[in-house]
């Protein structure tokens, strides 16, 4: 056991409490003080805490590698990739999911964000839902699973029966999956192909995972799916070249990214991407080609 402090200025380990199986629902050392604290005080104390977060996802580069590939993978031979889990976590896979198209022109049911509680589960809790692994399994069959896909559990406790009963149904039909959780401490009473438990504490508010283990899950999904489609030469040398312009702002970057990639003028970069309904990839092999 790593012993206490009381002093807001010590620096806190990862895991600064007594080991328990529910790391996320324990309670901080510096959280006892919290009323007594100034704004200013409480401020410096949430941003110092989410150092931890760089920290926590160091040490699961490995595991993080090893989700990549595997996604990449299953997007090579058409599978797709569905996020899975319940209240901040569940929210946190629909986002990622949602920005995928937009970010790099990959179709929207190739990654699929799912909620315990379904579409009123993104604005109002839905208690209870998590609870029933029934309702994931209906989900995955509603999807038709099958075996190129990936389940990617997301639970910051790793034990929310929604996503486990999905992970199980998963396996069952031979499907890749991964767990994504902020609990190394978890009963490891399922098997995954990768399993990513970030390391990043209790919260300063006990159970709000919302705080630094929804950031580290946040970043961990970015990883996952950005890699993925920089791996599938979906960006070149930075630059997404199949974003959806579908607006002035996403019209400018497809300008500038036809300028810059393609050697073009302005004026030129707009005529080509108007002549080609804004397809910046399609703009920059005709130029490769002239």
């Amino acid at each position: 056991m790593i012993s206490r402090s009381r002093s807001p200025q010590k620096k806190q380990p990862l895991l600064s409490i007594k080991e328990s199986s529910i790391v996320t629902e324990s309670l901080h050392p510096s959280s006892k003080s919290l009323t007594s604290r100034t704004t200013a005080q409480l401020v410096k104390l949430f941003i110092d805490e989410e150092r931890k977060v760089e920290r926590a996802l160091r040490t699961q580069s490995e595991q993080l590698v090893q989700a990549v590939e595997i996604i990449h993978q299953a997007f090579s031979r058409n599978g797709r990739l569905i996020y899975l889990g319940a209240g901040t976590s569940g929210r946190l896979g629909v986002l990622d999911a949602s920005e995928i198209p937009p970010t790099f022109g990959f179709p929207p049911n190739r990654v699929i964000g799912l909620i315990a509680g379904g579409q009123k589960a993104l604005f109002k809790s839905q208690e209870g839902v998590e609870d029933l692994p029934s309702g994931a399994v209906l989900e995955l069959k509603k999807l038709k699973l099958k075996q190129e896909d990936i389940v990617c559990g997301i639970a910051a406790s790793g034990r929310t029966p929604y996503v486990i009963g999905a992970l199980t149904f998963a396996r069952a039909q031979k499907a890749k999956t991964i767990l994504i959780t902020c609990n190394p401490l978890r009963k490891k009473n399922i098997t995954v192909d990768v399993a990513i438990d970030l390391p990043t504490g209790p919260e300063i508010i006990a159970g709000s995972t919302r705080l630094k283990a929804g950031t580290a899950t946040k970043i961990a999904l970015n990883l996952l799916t950005s890699i993925s489609m920089i791996r599938l030469g979906r960006v070149q040398e930075g630059r997404m070249i199949h974003l959806q312009a579908s607006n002035q702002k996403l019209k400018d970057r497809a300008i500038r990214n036809v300028m810059e990639l393609g050697r073009a003028t302005r004026r030129e970069a707009e005529r080509l991407l108007n002549q080609n309904r804004w397809n910046v990839a399609k703009v920059l092999e005709l130029l490769r080609s002239t």
